[in-house]
């Protein structure tokens, strides 16, 4: 399920993200919110005491030792991920609302999920690399674009 962020944990003495987020100069009018846990601008360290899993759908997928074994099962694993459309943890989307419309499950799935975005204004972005920011899920021609935005998807911990 999609989760906001208790706006009262602002004013909260002692709580560990009102404190990190008046430690970076931000306030809570600092972050825009698209929809029920979709959240533009909050950097994510902001967000480390409050998370189960920074990946939660590609977090354990790991073929850093090199073997032919662990390359097929990387590659088996993610034919599985496409065949059955699962989220992906980061990327690259038209609009922030496009994340919850092409994968309806966040909100249905009983984990905590929030979502991060940041905005590229891709006019005043010298050198955009798209590839280092995960698969894009949007329908525009790059050649057609003014902005993209990244998103992040975090899985909460259950008692926050």
């Amino acid at each position: 399920m999609l989760v906001d962020l208790p706006k009262e944990w602002l004013e909260a003495p002692n709580h560990p993200f009102a404190d990190a987020v008046k430690g970076a100069g931000f306030t809570y009018a600092s972050y825009r919110q698209f929809g029920p846990g979709m959240y533009g601008y909050i950097w994510g360290s902001l967000l480390d005491h409050l998370l189960a899993e920074h990946n939660p759908f590609q977090g354990h997928l790991d073929a850093r030792d090199g073997t032919g074994e662990s390359m097929r099962a990387l590659a088996q694993e993610l034919q599985r991920q496409k065949r059955e459309d699962v989220p992906q943890d980061y990327g690259l989307c038209d609009y922030p609302e496009q994340v919850a419309e092409r994968w309806p499950q966040l909100a249905a799935d009983p984990r905590p999920f929030l979502i991060n975005y940041s905005r590229f204004d891709l006019t005043k972005t010298l050198n955009f690399k798209p590839e280092k920011f995960g698969p894009y899920i949007g329908t525009r021609e790059w050649h057609q674009m003014d902005d993209v935005w990244h998103f992040q998807i975090f899985q909460l911990k259950e008692e926050m």
